[in-house]
């Protein structure tokens, strides 16, 4: 009896060596396990996965296309309108407006046209809380917009604010409530360029309502990477082009050939260049 008890006592007071070890280990298997777990890819559901093989049919041998097809964006669909919408910035003119700020929208909006003088990048969100986040980016050239009929308990009906009657070369749609989004597009149809609208995939088609409206623009270009889409439309610019190689009438991007202008200073001193490179080599 005494060398059980001995032999418990001395359990019960192990060094805390061996018993910080043992608690590093076992955060160590939780954090496994978390991981594991959140690395795991999302099952996709039916509707999902119809969207994701027409997409991968339509934009068939495509740059923009992932090699495995639409992908799942890490499990979040926050970001998915980055390319597209850099896209489109780069490759307009005129004032901006952004129907709903956010983390990925709003500073990459803010920094870019930092960088073009002569527009003006006018951010509108109807959370004034949310909007406040993004006050530090306010400037001569970025005016930011509190819009009560941007407020999830807004109606959907709720006239757009005078200021905005205006033209714009691009209008960035990310706004609430979702069934706005359809009607704001044809509010300011006349009078904008290029429209980038995001959440155009078919599988949220219930909630946004706006295949009807896209598709009556002349021109469309459907982002495809995501499976979470952002469509690019306009009635003036053929923005397909803005995506598709030299050579490839379809719009879509899936052509090799290499039709972009090299840099001016590129070509300058080449024989030199050259020299210097396979001197380099040669070490």
């Amino acid at each position: 009896m005494d060398t059980q008890r001995q032999n418990q006592e001395k359990g019960d007071h192990l060094p805390p060596v061996i018993l910080t070890m043992a608690a590093f280990l076992g955060l160590q298997c939780i954090l496994l396990f978390t991981l594991a777990n959140a690395n795991k890819e999302r099952e996709r559901s039916q509707s999902e996965q119809s969207y994701a093989r027409q997409l991968k049919h339509n934009h068939a041998g495509s740059r923009h296309m992932s090699p495995g097809g639409p992908r799942d964006a890490w499990n979040w669909d926050y970001g998915t309108h980055t390319t597209p919408l850099l896209t489109a910035v780069l490759s307009t003119t005129g004032d901006v407006l952004e129907l709903g700020c956010g983390d990925f929208s709003t500073p990459m909006l803010d920094t870019v046209l930092s960088k073009m003088p002569g527009r003006k990048l006018y951010t509108a969100e109807g959370d004034a809380t949310w909007l406040k986040h993004f006050k530090n980016l306010e400037s001569s050239w970025h005016v930011m917009r509190n819009v009560p009929a941007f407020q999830m308990s807004a109606s959907f009906k709720s006239p757009l604010p005078r200021w905005m009657k205006r033209k714009w070369g691009l209008v960035f749609v990310d706004q609430a409530p979702a069934k706005r989004r359809r009607r704001d597009i044809k509010r300011l149809r006349k009078s904008t360029q290029v429209f980038v609208v995001h959440d155009t995939s078919a599988f949220v088609e219930h909630i946004y309502n706006l295949e009807e409206t896209l598709s009556s623009f002349k021109y469309r270009y459907i982002y495809p990477r995501y499976l979470r889409t952002t469509t690019i439309v306009s009635d003036h610019i053929d923005v397909r082009k803005w995506f598709a190689g030299l050579g490839d009438p379809k719009g879509i991007g899936n052509s090799d050939r290499d039709n972009r202008e090299p840099i001016a200073w590129l070509q300058e001193d080449t024989e030199e260049n050259e020299a210097e490179r396979d001197a380099w080599d040669e070490m």
